[in-house]
């Protein structure tokens, strides 16, 4: 066999690797649709029956029946939001950053998520509006925290900082090898040609920057491309399925952004997202 043909063999195998993992994809996404479907009368069902509780129940469990309203409330969204992905719609625009994030943290604190962990929320003042849904952006924001929680099993750190850039200085800056905005969590020098191609697409005069940092376990060099991909995951079999980080592209890549991930300055995991500012035309 020559060197041409071995190469041509490999690259065939590739090709039918690939196809049964985008069959077995299509047929999951079919499955988790027909679930998502069905879980419909038993959270309605779950709702009405929390509504008829908070009438009944003493005053000192109305704040836990009230949780479980908005927690039933949220997989109804979850579940929309999902739906409404696999069929055409129209895009929800104007999403602030800002409260989604504080949105997040707050139903999270409330399941006890970040327990033993120091959050330090560096958020600008200045408006965030972003395109895409609330529901899409708060999905996203819960699978960064939860994953860096799961990364600090004993306890750590997390660091979340946004700022609203100009899209020009911002490109300048990736052209440069300098990351000037996250200056304060993480100080990368590098030059991502990806970023910098994206940056010279938008037909946008401003971002908003945002990095989710952590002091976990981080990961390898070798996985930064991988993390995002369906299934993958360093955790062990109990720990999750590998579809966070999947998420979290996929909501990106419906608000026109932009994620990548490196290791911390305290050797966790960060995550950086830019995402176009939503403008009223």
């Amino acid at each position: 066999m020559t060197k041409d043909t071995g190469e041509i063999e490999r690259l065939r195998a590739e090709n039918v690797e690939q196809r049964e993992q985008l069959e077995r994809l299509a047929s999951g996404g079919r499955m988790v649709a027909m679930l998502l479907h069905e879980i419909g009368n038993p959270v309605t069902a779950i709702v009405n029956y929390a509504h008829t509780l908070d009438a009944k129940v003493a005053p000192e469990l109305k704040a836990t029946v009230a949780a479980l309203q908005r927690e039933a409330f949220r997989i109804v969204k979850l579940r929309d939001g999902f739906l409404d992905f696999v069929r055409p719609h129209a895009k929800e625009t104007g999403t602030d950053f800002n409260a989604a994030v504080r949105d997040t943290l707050g139903f999270l604190s409330e399941q006890g998520v970040l327990k033993r962990i120091e959050v330090d929320l560096q958020l600008s003042d200045a408006p965030k509006p972003t395109r895409g849904s609330a529901v899409d952006l708060e999905q996203a924001i819960a699978n960064l925290v939860l994953n860096a929680a799961a990364a600090m099993p004993e306890g750590g750190r997390l660091v979340i900082w946004a700022e609203r850039l100009n899209r020009l200085a911002l490109l300048d800056a990736a052209k440069r090898r300098t990351d000037t905005d996250a200056g304060r969590i993480i100080h990368p020098r590098r030059k991502d040609d990806r970023l910098s191609s994206w940056l010279e697409s938008l037909d946008v005069d401003e971002v908003v920057k945002v990095v989710v940092a952590d002091s976990g376990q981080g990961f390898h060099h070798e996985n930064l491309e991988k993390i995002f991909e369906p299934f993958f995951t360093a955790k062990a079999p109990d720990g999750g399925v590998g579809l966070g980080l999947t998420v979290v592209r996929r909501v990106v890549d419906s608000m026109d952004g932009i994620v990548w991930a490196q290791r911390s300055r305290e050797g966790g995991a960060a995550f950086h997202i830019v995402l176009p500012v939503h403008v009223e035309r």
